[in-house]
Protein backbone atom coordinates (compact mmCIF):
# COMPACT_ATOMS: atom_id res chain seq x y z
CA UNK A 1 0.00 0.00 0.00
CA UNK A 2 1.19 3.47 -0.86
CA UNK A 3 2.02 6.04 1.99
CA UNK A 4 2.39 9.35 0.21
CA UNK A 5 -0.39 10.57 -2.76
CA UNK A 6 -0.57 8.42 -5.64
CA UNK A 7 -2.09 8.92 -9.28
CA UNK A 8 -2.92 4.96 -9.52
CA UNK A 9 -6.74 3.51 -8.79
CA UNK A 10 -8.21 0.35 -8.25
CA UNK A 11 -11.64 -0.66 -8.66
CA UNK A 12 -13.07 -3.29 -6.47
CA UNK A 13 -15.47 -6.18 -7.52
CA UNK A 14 -17.61 -7.79 -4.63
CA UNK A 15 -19.03 -10.71 -6.76
CA UNK A 16 -15.41 -12.56 -7.52
CA UNK A 17 -13.23 -10.60 -4.15
CA UNK A 18 -10.75 -8.99 -6.40
CA UNK A 19 -9.07 -5.05 -7.29
CA UNK A 20 -8.44 -4.36 -10.83
CA UNK A 21 -5.83 -1.60 -11.94
CA UNK A 22 -7.27 1.12 -14.14
CA UNK A 23 -5.26 4.42 -16.04
CA UNK A 24 -3.81 6.92 -13.94
CA UNK A 25 -4.78 9.73 -12.63
CA UNK A 26 -3.87 13.22 -13.81
CA UNK A 27 -3.23 14.38 -10.04
CA UNK A 28 -2.13 12.85 -7.64
CA UNK A 29 -4.08 12.39 -4.56
CA UNK A 30 -4.11 11.51 -1.00
CA UNK A 31 -7.36 11.70 1.88
CA UNK A 32 -9.39 12.34 -0.72
CA UNK A 33 -13.34 12.17 -1.32
CA UNK A 34 -14.57 10.10 -4.13
CA UNK A 35 -18.75 10.40 -5.04
CA UNK A 36 -20.29 8.20 -7.36
CA UNK A 37 -22.55 10.34 -9.60
CA UNK A 38 -25.96 9.06 -11.17
CA UNK A 39 -24.20 8.47 -14.72
CA UNK A 40 -21.63 6.10 -12.53
CA UNK A 41 -18.57 8.24 -12.76
CA UNK A 42 -16.83 9.39 -9.71
CA UNK A 43 -16.09 12.75 -8.63
CA UNK A 44 -12.81 13.15 -6.91
CA UNK A 45 -12.45 16.15 -4.67
CA UNK A 46 -9.95 17.27 -2.32
CA UNK A 47 -7.22 15.64 -0.69
CA UNK A 48 -3.83 16.17 0.04
CA UNK A 49 -0.73 15.89 -3.14
CA UNK A 50 2.95 16.60 -3.25
CA UNK A 51 5.17 18.86 -4.95
CA UNK A 52 9.12 17.67 -4.54
CA UNK A 53 9.01 17.49 -0.83
CA UNK A 54 6.13 19.82 -0.02
CA UNK A 55 2.36 18.41 0.94
CA UNK A 56 -0.12 20.59 -0.79
CA UNK A 57 -3.75 20.38 -0.27
CA UNK A 58 -5.68 19.92 -3.65
CA UNK A 59 -8.01 22.18 -4.28
CA UNK A 60 -9.35 21.03 -7.51
CA UNK A 61 -11.65 18.02 -8.36
CA UNK A 62 -11.63 15.97 -11.20
CA UNK A 63 -14.20 13.10 -12.61
CA UNK A 64 -13.16 10.04 -12.88
CA UNK A 65 -14.62 7.22 -15.41
CA UNK A 66 -14.41 3.94 -14.80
Amino acid sequence: MSQGPTVRATIYDPTPETFSATLPMLDERKFHAATRLADDTILITGGFGSTTNMRIIQSGAGLFLP
